[in-house]
C-alpha cells in the first residue's frame, strides 16, 4: 500500500531541511535566559573570572613585576584557559536536555509533528544553546581586555581566542545534543557528554605522553631529534588555545618544523566531529526513521 503521509514527510524534509530553525532558536534562547539559572550562571561565571584576574594581579604585585609587560600575557593566558574550561563545563548543562528534556516532558511527539523538519529542530536547539554561551562569554570581554591594557597581548590575539572558543561551543553543544537525541534522559546525556569531553581533554594528553615515551625508548640517541608525532594533541581542545594565546610558543620550544598547526588541524578535527554529531542527531530525531522502524502490518 502507498504511504501518502510518508511521502509528505519526505517532501517536507527535502524541500527545506531547516524549516522551523528561526522560531525554535528564538524560543530556546528566550528559554535559556528566563528563570534563575541564567543570572546565577552569569554571576558564578564572572565571579570565577574576577577571582582569576585578582589572583594574577596579586601575585604580580607581590613579586614586584606589576609593571612588566609579561603580566598582561600571563593574565590573558590564565583567563583564556579558565574561560575555555568553563565553556566545556557549562556546555552540557544547557544542551543535554535539548531532545531528552522534550521526551521527559512528553512534548517530543508534539514537536516532531509540527511543520518543523528534523534539521530545523536539531539546529534550532544547538543554536539556542550556543547563543546563550556566546552571550555568557561576551560578558567577560571587558575583563579579558584588561590584558591589553597591561600590554603583551594584541586585539587580534584576543579575538582569535574568542573565535576558538566559539568553535568549542559548537563542538561541545553538538556532542550534547547528539547524546540527548540518542538517550531518553537528560542526566545520561550530560554524563555521556562529560565523558567525551574528559577523553578529549585528559586522555589525549595521557596517550600523547605514552606514545612519546614509547617512541623515545624505541629510538636511539641520534634519531631522537626527528620530528615527533603528536596527532593525539590535535584532538585536544586546549592545544589550539595554547597556540593562539601564546604566539610564537612553538618556535621558542623548537617545534616550528616538527608540528603542524594545532589551530588549523585541531580546528578541522573539531569541526568534523561537530558535523558528524549534528548529522547523528538529525538522524535520531528524524520522524522518517521512526516511521520506517515501525513493523509493517500484514
Amino acid at each position: 500500500m502507498s504511504d501518502p503521509v510518508g511521502r509528505r514527510e519526505v517532501g517536507r524534509e527535502m524541500s527545506n531541511p531547516f524549516r522551523g530553525f528561526a522560531p525554535l532558536f528564538l524560543r530556546e534562547l528566550k528559554g535559556q535566559m528566563r528563570g534563575r539559572r541564567a543570572p546565577v550562571t552569569f554571576t558564578v561565571y564572572l565571579a570565577l573570572m574576577v577571582v582569576v584576574l585578582a589572583g594574577v594581579l596579586l601575585v604580580a604585585d607581590s613579586s614586584g613585576a606589576k609593571g612588566d609587560p609579561t603580566v598582561g600575557q600571563v593574565l590573558f593566558i590564565a583567563m583564556a584557559f579558565t574561560q575555555t574550561a568553563l565553556i566545556l563545563l557549562l556546555g552540557p548543562v544547557f544542551a543535554a536536555g535539548a531532545i531528552a528534556g522534550e521526551r521527559e516532558r512528553q512534548t517530543f511527539e508534539t514537536l516532531v509533528s509540527t511543520r518543523m523538519t528534523s534539521g530545523g529542530i536539531v539546529f534550532g536547539k544547538v543554536a539556542g544553546a550556543v547563543g546563550f554561551l556566546v552571550v555568557l562569554t561576551a560578558s567577560s570581554l571587558p575583563l579579558m581586555a584588561l590584558a591589553y591594557v597591561f600590554g603583551g597581548v594584541g586585539p587580534s590575539t584576543i579575538f582569535a581566542v574568542y573565535g576558538w572558543d566559539l568553535l568549542l561551543m559548537i563542538w561541545v553543544v553538538s556532542l550534547a545534543v547528539a547524546a540527548s537525541s540518542l538517550v531518553g534522559r537528560t542526566l545520561w546525556a550530560a554524563v555521556i557528554t562529560y565523558v567525551l569531553v574528559f577523553l578529549a581533554v585528559f586522555m589525549t594528553g595521557f596517550l600523547e605522553v605514552v606514545q612519546m615515551s614509547l617512541r623515545s625508548a624505541a629510538l636511539d640517541g641520534a634519531a631522537q631529534n626527528s620530528a615527533p608525532s603528536v596527532f593525539f594533541l590535535y584532538a585536544n581542545p586546549f592545544s589550539g588555545l595554547w597556540e593562539l594565546a601564546l604566539p610564537g610558543a612553538r618556535e621558542e620550544l623548537g617545534l616550528e618544523t616538527a608540528l603542524r598547526s594545532f589551530t588549523a588541524y585541531g580546528g578541522a578535527w573539531h569541526a568534523a566531529v561537530s558535523a558528524g554529531a549534528l548529522g547523528l542527531a538529525v538522524w535520531a530525531v528524524s520522524p522518517l526513521r521512526r516511521r520506517w522502524a515501525r513493523p509493517r502490518l500484514a
